[in-house]
């Protein structure tokens, strides 16, 4: 199976593809690793705005845990989900026990991009 690995870096695919999957470190602002051990979800959100308005293509689907310890979490896309051309925005929340959040990128206003060519 094809996957890309990224970190802060954007994050290609093809419009209609399911492939590469999304393949992801998730690191602290200091880029040390986000341990998500004791993570009970992870959660994905991509959006693009166009005139202002914000259309959300990724609304807080689940993703996979690859390795907890070192951060490291896996999305697949649909066909559905790369219908539309454009550069969108993700960004990723692990819950912990107590419903205690943290969401990824958390130091920019923006989310980390995602082109669909």
């Amino acid at each position: 199976m094809t996957t890309r690995t990224a970190t802060t870096h954007t994050f290609y695919i093809g419009v209609d593809d399911e492939l590469p999957l999304l393949q992801e470190y998730l690191l602290n602002s200091d880029d040390t690793p986000i341990d998500l051990t004791n993570a009970t979800s992870i959660k994905l959100w991509v959006w693009i705005f166009d005139s202002g308005v914000q259309t959300l293509i990724v609304d807080g689907e689940a993703g996979t845990f690859l390795d907890k310890p070192a951060g490291l979490v896996q999305f697949a896309f649909t066909a559905s989900h790369t219908a539309t051309r454009g550069e969108y925005q993700r960004r990723w929340k692990a819950e912990f026990p107590g419903t205690k959040l943290i969401s990824v990128p958390n130091d920019r206003t923006h989310g980390y991009p995602v082109v669909i060519s």
